[in-house]
């Protein structure tokens, strides 16, 4: 049986990832009269459509029995989408509330990845899921259903991220619609190791979307 001791450590750092971002919204106070911005409209509806394609996926992987494709692609969705594109993208202001509707949203796609991962990692799933929301005794993920994809039409997004000498620019379109564009805040020249910022922007309500380091041509 081949072993090697990186994977006991991809495995400790994907368990941190999942108790960190955990904490993260578990920490985020709510705040009930605000309404949902676009931008957090606009990322919630990304976000379903990226789940979606994801659940097909894996229930395709289940039905080929191809265990370590499904585990992949909830383990790229989970690190990459959710945590490092969609919780940026709502993620409210220091010291700011977060609007209910956005909230709620983000518990139930934190709730459907537990599910999504409960195959392969019971443990932290479990305990996550008998703590993200008011349970009963009765209640575990281990008896829970396994999520199905809700169609969501025409949603198409399209990162385009070019680099053009020392300068970046950042491009995002929406299929069938002009949801937002985007804007770099550092306006002067960037270097190798420079970290910069793109924002997802609805009619001047800018949220922050995701930082990139420059890196050598």
């Amino acid at each position: 049986i081949l072993f090697d001791e990186a994977l006991c450590e991809q495995g400790r750092n994907f368990n941190n990832k999942i108790w960190n971002a955990f904490r993260l919204v578990k920490g985020w106070s709510v705040n009930k009269s605000l309404e949902q911005s676009q931008s957090s409209k606009i990322a919630t509806e990304w976000f379903q459509e990226q789940l979606n394609k994801t659940i097909a996926e894996i229930n395709d992987c289940f039905e080929k029995y191809r265990i370590s494709e499904a585990l992949m692609a909830v383990y790229k969705l989970f690190w990459d989408e959710f945590s490092s594109w969609y919780l940026e993208m709502v993620k409210p202001a220091y010291q700011q509330p977060i609007d209910e509707k956005t909230y709620n949203q983000t518990l139930d796609f934190f709730e459907t990845l537990l599910k999504l991962l409960h195959p392969f990692m019971p443990f932290i799933t479990e305990e996550l899921y008998q703590n993200i929301k008011e349970r009963s005794e009765k209640e575990s993920i281990m008896v829970s259903l396994l999520p199905t994809g809700k169609e969501i039409k025409d949603f198409e997004t399209i990162v385009d991220i070019k680099k053009e000498g020392n300068y970046l620019s950042f491009e995002f379109f929406c299929k069938n619609s002009q949801f937002f564009s985007a804007c770099d805040e550092y306006n002067g020249p960037l270097y190798n190791g420079d970290v910069c910022e793109a924002f997802l922007c609805t009619g001047g309500d800018c949220a922050r979307y995701f930082e990139i380091e420059v890196a050598p041509n």
